[in-house]
């Protein structure tokens, strides 16, 4: 049987790039940032203060938006919303 539009998942390569759009911004910018702060400190504390701050960034606010304006393209290969 096969699966509705609707339970039609993203292939999982195209969810990739809306993951990477959504982290390597933001994490460029925190290093830019904190980097002039955190200079001194220990590697496992930077990587630390930095995924606290992204993590929940990227799943509660920069993958769904990201997932809203690429739908079309994650569910059906074109630009398109349907």
């Amino acid at each position: 049987m096969k699966p509705s539009p609707k339970e039609e998942k993203a292939p999982r390569y195209r969810f990739a790039v809306i993951v990477w759009l959504a982290i390597y911004p933001a994490v460029t910018l925190a290093q830019w940032l904190l980097g002039p702060v955190m200079s001194d400190w220990p590697v496992p504390l930077k990587t630390l203060v930095i995924s606290v701050i992204e993590i929940p960034y990227a799943v509660f606010f920069a993958i769904p938006l990201l997932q809203k304006w690429f739908e079309g393209w994650l569910k059906h290969g074109s630009w398109e919303d349907s």
